[in-house]
């Protein structure tokens, strides 16, 4: 390493240039994949009780707060999934009885819900018009309300701990890698204005910067957010975005 220069985690040569290379992997809001991780184990023995359980005729949805097992210890997670169970199986019924008599009714309006007692949980309706959903059941998350402000302030922050490593690199064509795990808030369209906004004003904006989207464990998708200051730049070419199976990519 040259003098001077700071740890990245890539720096290699192809032909007569050389590259430095720095990855790191993006949140919506701080302590996502955290909220991530007790998200999923919370509803998964709640999913297992119930998905492919509920009646045939549409599936329904079960709205949570970002962290709805916050702040609780393992006695009253369990009591707590265990009472979610229970009122599930007897609002179901009630709400595609409630649903059969607006659709007899024609009358146009929201799909019917109902607010589980004493919690943040709502249960909704909704018609399998593909045919494909019946019986099951979804859960889902409420996304805070300012998750916005909090996702540009975290792609603030990534900015100012990678880019001044990568600077230090110069003249060696500088990348930027951001990796994105999260499928229900977050997009490369939404990713790259917060982006724009966190690189205004910056001196050392990187020659590129790329977006890899992991939220599938199998197929990952990487998009050119930025090259040589244009947004987008292959979006009129043949090919816009690449695909790999992660399966098959080495360590």
């Amino acid at each position: 390493m040259a003098s001077g220069r700071s740890e990245i985690d890539y720096a290699f040569d192809l032909g007569d240039a050389k590259y430095a290379l720095e990855h790191t992997v993006i949140e919506a809001f701080d302590g996502q994949l955290r909220v991530d991780d007790h998200f999923t184990k919370f509803i998964e023995p709640i999913q297992a009780a119930l998905d492919r359980q509920m009646p045939p005729s549409g599936y329904l949805q079960l709205l949570f707060p970002i962290d709805p097992s916050s702040g609780m210890k393992p006695s009253e997670v369990r009591r707590k999934q265990n009472e979610i169970i229970a009122w599930v199986k007897i609002a179901a019924p009630d709400l595609v009885q409630e649903a059969t008599a607006l659709k007899l009714g024609r009358h146009k309006c929201a799909e019917p819900a109902k607010n589980m007692p004493d919690a943040d949980v709502t249960l909704s309706f909704h018609e399998d018009v593909l045919g494909e959903m019946g019986s099951r059941l979804l859960a889902i998350r409420k996304a805070p309300k300012n998750y916005e402000e909090l996702r540009v302030a975290r792609i603030m922050e990534t900015v100012r701990r990678k880019l001044p490593k990568l600077a230090k690199w110069r003249p060696a064509r500088t990348i930027l890698v951001l990796e994105n795990r999260d499928m229900a808030i977050s997009n490369h369209w939404v990713i790259s204005e917060k982006l724009e906004i966190a690189l205004e004003g910056r001196s050392d904006v990187p020659d590129e910067v790329w977006l890899v989207d992991a939220a599938l464990s199998v197929f990952w998708i990487a998009i050119c957010l930025r090259r040589d200051g244009a947004r987008f730049p292959y979006d009129d070419a043949p090919v816009r975005h690449w695909e790999f199976n992660s399966s098959e990519l080495s360590s």
